[in-house]
């Protein structure tokens, strides 16, 4: 699937008289599907999770981007640059929303690491002082002369 950033720049190139191509009949209908959309895409990329869609700006930016996509086809150059501006807004949120989340996690400590390992190292004394008991509680071995 082509990026958005490649259909809209498919979109500005001319035809060949003073009409620009315009956006596909496809290109609309992933355009209003939040899957294949520009919130979609930015999903897709890594950039954010699916809670993006949670994002009241986001959505509405998603929103406006499958009005000026689907508007291009009537009133043409105007809705394409203003779908690419649109675009270029979506990014810059998704990497603002992607700035907040790395402010709001944790650092990596290592205390899950350490008690982990200071579990296993527990486990595995208990299990040699059940298994010195046990050889202990036998006695000698008995001999078979």
């Amino acid at each position: 699937m082509r990026s958005w950033r490649a259909r809209v720049a498919a979109a500005r190139q001319p035809t060949g008289g003073v009409f620009v191509r315009g956006f596909t009949k496809l290109d609309r209908l992933h355009a209003g599907d939040w899957n294949t959309c520009a919130v979609g895409e930015q999903i897709r990329r890594g950039l954010v999770d699916r809670a993006v869609l949670r994002d009241v700006r986001m959505c509405h930016l998603g929103m406006r981007f499958h009005e000026a996509v689907w508007m291009s086809r009537f009133l043409g150059r105007f809705w394409i640059r203003r779908a690419e501006a649109i675009l270029e807004e979506i990014e810059n949120r998704a990497l603002d929303l992607d700035w907040q989340q790395a402010q709001r996690s944790p650092a990596p400590n290592e205390a899950p690491a350490a008690e982990s390992r200071d579990r296993v190292f527990h486990w595995c004394a208990v299990a040699r002082a059940v298994d010195d008991r046990s050889r202990q509680a036998l006695g000698p071995a008995p001999s078979l002369r």
